[in-house]
């Protein structure tokens, strides 16, 4: 029976272990490019400082663990702070899904007209929402891309109350729906602490509408905002304007 050579010499034992080598590097090399970011607890070593192939054989199983698309490590970022790898992988695609809801209800609407009192303006959406040729109407800020950099935190605790307030936010993935049910319900207490009575057909015909119906007329619209009327007359004068604008007259 062939004897297996001595590690030292066994040549398919060192091509392994230079491959998995250049695996590992070619892994750290891509973070440090790609994120800034340093392995602090991945190491690669020569073939030389080992004593057995055992021990060899220990490695190579360390680093194949290391090259799993799974794998968690500790990283260092442009600050020399350590950071959990899997906790900005977390924080990656909890944004990367919230950012594409963003992005998926923003190609909707930014190529429509921006209108008031129901009129097309000379601006589109997109127009609007630019802060040089429109207004920078703070109504789009809810449709920007959240970014996020691992490299600005100068201390670990900063990291990990952002990491916490992200998951707050966006964990559940229902971010996007959540911010428009919201801003539909803001609309209505604003018609029953401005408007009142008067409003109230107003206020069951929007609290009735599809909500995607209610999103596009609230960022395409410059005169349905809401703000406190002192007049009982000025009042039903808005309430008629709005009815019109948002589709809700009455039958007569």
């Amino acid at each position: 029976m062939r004897r297996r050579p001595s590690f030292r010499h066994d040549n398919d034992l060192q091509k392994e272990f230079r491959r998995v080598n250049k695996l590992v590097q070619n892994k750290q090399s891509r973070l440090r490019v790609n994120k800034g970011l340093e392995v602090s607890d991945v190491q690669t070593e020569k073939y030389q400082t080992f004593n057995s192939r055992k021990d060899i054989e220990k490695y190579l199983d360390k680093m194949g663990d290391f090259l799993e698309r799974s794998a968690d490590f500790k990283v260092k970022n442009e600050k020399d702070v350590e950071l959990q790898y899997s906790d900005i992988k977390e924080i990656e695609k909890v944004l990367g899904r919230v950012n594409k809801q963003k992005e998926k209800q923003w190609e909707q609407v930014k190529d429509l007209p921006f209108t008031h009192r129901g009129k097309p303006t000379s601006m589109t959406v997109e127009q609007r929402a630019n802060p040089i040729f429109g207004m920078g109407d703070p109504r789009f800020e809810g449709l920007k891309k959240v970014e996020f950099d691992p490299n600005k935190f100068q201390s670990l605790k900063a990291f990990q109350n952002r990491h916490k307030e992200i998951m707050d936010v966006y964990g559940d993935g229902k971010y996007l729906n959540k911010l428009n049910e919201l801003y539909r319900d803001n609309y209505l207490k604003a018609i029953d602490n401005n408007l009142g009575y008067a409003a109230k057909h107003l206020r069951d015909f929007i609290k009735k509408m599809p909500l995607r119906d209610f999103i596009q007329m609230y960022y395409t619209e410059g005169n349905a905002d809401i703000g406190f009327i002192y007049d009982k007359l000025a009042v039903q004068s808005r309430v008629n304007e709005l009815e019109r604008v948002w589709g809700a007259e009455k039958d007569v």
